[in-house]
């Protein structure tokens, strides 16, 4: 990480060197620039996300509140000395005009066909079930194979259980399917070849239904 540090800030004053001439730069000068430019973007993007995933998620192990308050603390007076008394302000400016301007993005969702993503759906090794926001069934996939709630094109727009909460019979229905490829038998269950299926069934006997 401190490499890509290193390479960011020579992209940086590589390109500030040549920003006051880029006017008068050549057609192949200007598409160099680009190309730096987005070389910085990349190494910048990886960079953010394995500080945030990876770095932060390790010192959050080691780092106690004491430490967390004087990081903090010394980060401010950073910010003080290189940017001035109202830093956490203009931070905050800018974190707000960032926000205000990646409002009229486009999520790369909506450069999917109705298609692609029924496809995609299609494709995922697990039930996908979409109730909408009036607790009406809008949407299912795996429409023509096997599933552990059967169901069929006739319980779209219907009103479901309206429970909030994941019943018994719930458990019942998916314990079988859920749990049969996690069981790992012992000497004697394997010597004796008891089905999984048979485990399962003493377990729900002992559950509530």
């Amino acid at each position: 990480m401190l490499l890509e540090h290193d390479a960011e800030r020579t992209l940086l004053q590589q390109m500030f060197a040549e920003t006051a001439s880029l006017r008068q730069a050549s057609e192949s000068a200007r598409a160099n620039y680009r190309q730096r430019g987005t070389e910085y973007l990349a190494i910048r993007s990886e960079h953010i996300w394995k500080e945030n995933d990876v770095l932060y998620a390790m010192g959050r192990k080691v780092l106690n509140e004491a430490d967390n308050t004087s990081l903090l603390e010394r980060f401010e007076r950073l910010n003080s000395l290189a940017y001035g008394d109202k830093a956490a302000e203009n931070f905050a400016q800018m974190v707000q005009e960032i926000e205000e301007g990646a409002a009229g993005i486009k999520r790369p969702i909506h450069n999917l066909s109705h298609e692609q993503l029924d496809a995609i759906f299609e494709a995922m090794p697990f039930e996908v079930t979409f109730v909408d926001a009036n607790d009406q069934l809008a949407y299912f996939n795996r429409l023509d194979r096997t599933k552990i709630f059967p169901r069929t094109r006739s319980v779209l727009g219907r009103k479901v259980a309206g429970r909030f909460n994941v019943a018994f019979d719930d458990v019942h229905a998916v314990a079988p399917a859920a749990l049969r490829h996690r069981l790992l038998l012992n000497f004697e269950g394997l010597a004796e070849n008891v089905p999984a299926d048979e485990i399962i069934s003493e377990l729900l006997e002992k559950t509530p239904s």
